[in-house]
């Protein structure tokens, strides 16, 4: 972990990471390939350590409160915000100037702050996307070593639940690593038991470009050595690998959501994140707040 002083915090699309690289260290990790060129390693995180006043300068300028996306490059819970705090910050600023926001994350430590996350579903929209591709904690800690593992990723949906702040599971279907339907049925449940709005998922496919793909194949090698061989007669010439069982799987997962009267439309799902609301004064809509 390093400190870097920014300029900006918010992206023209109102994305916000305090972080650069994450510790998370997922084998199917897609922020390295955005990342690769940084003239720092991947784990060895960058930090924003003006954050918090950059986000308030920037929310001072803003005509109409809007929702802020966060976690599109790195776990903004992961380990070095439990240490530095920076993230609930950030909250309370968003949460004075009265914006919302989409929290993407794998690690427990989010708990820490449902106190403002709750304040800010309060005024407007606060939405959490945990990411899990695992319902073996065994499977999961070989994909995602460093996030929380799957009972504590449940306490999370849970304590959402619990605490009437909309939640999306997202998950990553990896070819040849978790493409069953066993593992694909026990996430279905565990959305179902936690009540969640809706399900992101891959479409059954991962991309693998460079910077990631080294990653990915180190790992594979690592992790799961009797696969290697087979990744690489399947991707010698291909960025994109779906899962030879993508249709059933697809089917699967639609027919589970409609019964259980869980979101599954990805388009729906990108216009709630991205649509803005205030509690206070009825419902706002701009199209200037969409990434």
């Amino acid at each position: 972990m390093h400190f870097i002083e920014a300029k900006t915090i918010l992206t023209p699309q109102n994305g916000m990471n305090l972080y650069r690289g994450c510790t998370n260290h997922c084998i199917y990790c897609e922020a390295r390939n955005r990342l690769y060129k940084e003239d720092h390693a991947f784990t060895d995180v960058s930090v924003k350590q003006d954050g918090c006043i950059l986000l308030e300068n920037m929310l001072k300028r803003k005509r109409t409160p809007c929702m802020i996306q966060v976690g599109m490059l790195a776990d903004p819970y992961m380990d070095c915000e439990g240490e530095l705090g920076y993230m609930r910050d950030c909250l309370k600023v968003i949460e004075r100037y009265d914006c919302g926001i989409v929290i993407r994350t794998k690690n427990a430590n989010i708990l820490r702050d449902l106190d403002i996350l709750s304040a800010i579903q309060k005024k407007t929209k606060c939405v959490v996307v945990v990411g899990l591709s695992a319902a073996d904690e065994e499977l999961s800690r070989k994909l995602e070593p460093e996030a929380s593992g799957v009972a504590e990723r449940i306490r999370i949906m849970n304590a959402l639940e619990k605490n009437r702040i909309p939640c999306i599971l997202s998950i990553s279907v990896i070819p040849f690593l978790n493409d069953t339907e066993e593992n694909l049925m026990g996430l279905l449940d565990i959305a179902k038991d936690t009540h969640v709005y809706g399900i992101e998922h891959n479409d059954c496919s991962i991309v693998l470009k460079k910077g990631s793909r080294e990653y990915f194949f180190q790992e594979l090698e690592r992790r799961f050595p009797q696969k290697a061989l087979l990744f690489a007669r399947q991707l010698e010439q291909q960025e994109i690998l779906s899962s030879p069982d993508r249709k059933k799987l697809l089917d699967i997962l639609n027919a589970y959501c409609r019964e259980h009267a869980i979101v599954i439309d990805q388009e729906i799902l990108k216009r709630y994140k991205r649509t803005y609301e205030n509690k206070t004064m009825g419902v706002q809509l701009s199209f200037s707040n969409i990434l």
